[in-house]
């Protein structure tokens, strides 16, 4: 069975409420140029396209789509996106349960954002985007790197919702795996891809007018939060 590597992301200061999982720019590694950047974007696919030449999961990923628009809506509605161009990159794998809990609403915001556009690579093709994002020395996806009209990178969100991410964190190793992983299919099921969502948004918000953020710092002596999920149905 596939199972899905799945690591803490660092909260962006400021988020307030909605406490995203998100980080400011390549926390690790060398950032990548505006040009590595436009590359990577060219030749990442459209989201049908990753959908249709991975049929993993198909139907679980057409039942989240028929979801995707009163709760998509309604979001728009409470927490507006802000206004430009913004591309979003994402790293994802058909197989993972939260790529499939998250990015089909990501995908319907996009698509009601005139001008923008998301679009995808697979954890084999995005290595360099990886290892700008690790996370204590670790790697999680799905990432979903925002970048703006000029291909800068403005932020990025990394795995799951951060309610969800506090429960995993405080409940590892004290539930039973199967516990475990079955509430957080009920959490996935309630929250219906809106917590996914208002923090992308949020990250977009936050995004520096001018230059990049400046890198996030690990805690020193400060353990990787880390869990491995099998990618179960939600």
């Amino acid at each position: 069975m596939k199972r899905c590597l799945l690591i803490a992301a660092v909260s962006m200061a400021g988020a307030g409420a909605l406490a995203a999982q998100a980080k400011p720019a390549a926390q690790n590694s060398r950032p990548l140029t505006q040009t590595e950047w436009t590359l990577a974007f060219a030749r990442a696919m459209p989201y049908k396209t990753f959908l249709a030449t991975d049929t993993t999961r198909a139907a679980a990923w057409a039942a989240a789509e028929e979801r995707t628009g009163s709760t998509v809506a309604t979001v728009m509605r409470e927490t507006p996106p802000p206004a430009g161009t913004w591309r979003l990159l994402v790293v994802a794998e058909n197989s993972c349960s939260d790529a499939l809990a998250a990015l089909p609403y990501v995908a319907r915001l996009v698509d009601q954002m005139p001008g923008s556009e998301l679009r995808i690579l697979r954890r084999a093709d995005a290595q360099p985007l990886i290892d700008s994002h690790l996370f204590n020395g670790r790697t999680a996806t799905p990432l979903v790197i925002v970048l703006d009209s000029a291909f800068r990178e403005r932020g990025a969100w990394i795995e799951r919702a951060a309610h969800i991410q506090a429960f995993v964190t405080k409940n590892e190793g004290r539930l039973s795996e199967d516990s475990l992983w079955a509430r957080v299919r009920v959490m996935r099921r309630d929250d219906d891809g809106r917590t996914p969502l208002r923090e992308v948004i949020a990250v977009m918000r936050l995004a520096p007018l001018q230059g990049g953020a400046p890198p996030a710092k690990a805690t020193p002596g400060k353990k990787p939060v880390k869990a491995i999920e099998p990618c179960k149905l939600p």
